[in-house]
């Protein structure tokens, strides 16, 4: 089903090694990361995608060890080399690809088959994907929560802003010295507490990220606390925002609550779902699946030519 690749098919023709990066000056713990790991190359048959993997990508702010990533790169880049794609980081990056395999038997978003229709379909612009895998149970939910959870144990939670300098400060120049990334159009999509950390991300890191899909964000964590951000922000980038009738109440009324304060402060928020309810949505990935369908046209649409 995979056929590996010979050294000059489905590479960047500018990958290097990192030895050379120029560091940001930036604090020691911020630096980015001067060499990724060992590299896997792969090509996904039914998709035609090229796959590069990194095996524990760790930076001093990552905890409980290295955190897989996978970039799945579009075919458009072979056909023009010099074009550049903006690049989406994705939460919980296991669960994302038919091509790995996942610690959970949960289905798949089959995002490198959705990615392929829509671009083909002319519903969406080509992008680079970067699945952050989320390194096992305990380092998700410590990485993905931005306060710590009162019921929890001590230091189990509550992590998202080492885990945040680690993507925008380490991980992402070094994504960006190796791929031709369109760097003021990065996103992020996550979904539950991913979602809730993608929510967090663009009110921590405004100017880095410029684009977020937040499913099912569990926003009940804080009870809705960090809606109160969002208040203190002017009018920015693009969110889609969305919750399912068949979650817990909470979920939803603070999601529509966090819809309504955008829209009514001139965010780009996607209004396909009335109040940013699903009708049809639940807490899984075959929900996600379907709504990604419609979060990557709204963030990345076709552009005109």
């Amino acid at each position: 089903m995979h056929s590996p690749l010979s050294p000059d098919v489905g590479v960047p023709s500018h990958f290097e090694s990192l030895d050379s990066l120029s560091l940001l000056h930036v604090p020691e713990r911020e630096k980015p990361i001067a060499q990724l790991p060992s590299l896997l190359c792969f090509r996904d048959d039914p998709t035609n995608v090229d796959f590069h993997y990194f095996r524990q990508v760790a930076g001093y702010n990552t905890i409980l060890g290295g955190r897989d990533v996978v970039v799945m790169l579009p075919r458009e880049l072979e056909q023009d080399p010099n074009r550049k794609f903006p690049a989406v980081y994705m939460l919980d990056g296991e669960n994302l690809f038919e091509a790995f395999p996942s610690r959970s038997p949960v289905p798949r978003w089959q995002v490198a088959r959705t990615c392929r229709e829509l671009i083909d379909k002319g519903q969406m612009e080509p992008v680079i994907i970067v699945a952050v895998f989320n390194g096992g149970k305990a380092a998700r939910e410590a990485d993905y929560t931005h306060v710590p959870h009162p019921e929890w144990p001590s230091n189990s939670t509550g992590f998202a802003l080492n885990f945040s300098r680690f993507l925008f400060h380490q991980l992402m120049p070094a994504i960006d010295a190796l791929y031709p990334t369109e760097k003021s159009r990065a996103g992020i999509i996550g979904s539950s507490l991913g979602g809730l950390f993608s929510l967090f991300a663009m009110s921590e890191h405004r100017g880095i990220v410029s684009k977020v899909g937040a499913l099912s964000p569990s926003l009940q964590w804080d009870e809705g606390k960090l809606i109160n951000r969002f208040e203190q922000i002017d009018r920015g980038e693009d969110i889609f925002l969305v919750a399912g009738q068949q979650e817990s109440a909470p979920l939803r009324n603070y999601t529509s609550r966090l819809y309504h304060l955008l829209r009514g402060n001139g965010w780009n928020v996607s209004t396909h779902f009335q109040g940013a309810l699903d009708p049809n949505g639940s807490h899984n990935e075959i929900s996600w699946r379907s709504q990604l369908k419609l979060v990557l046209p709204f963030l990345y649409p076709k552009l005109s030519k």
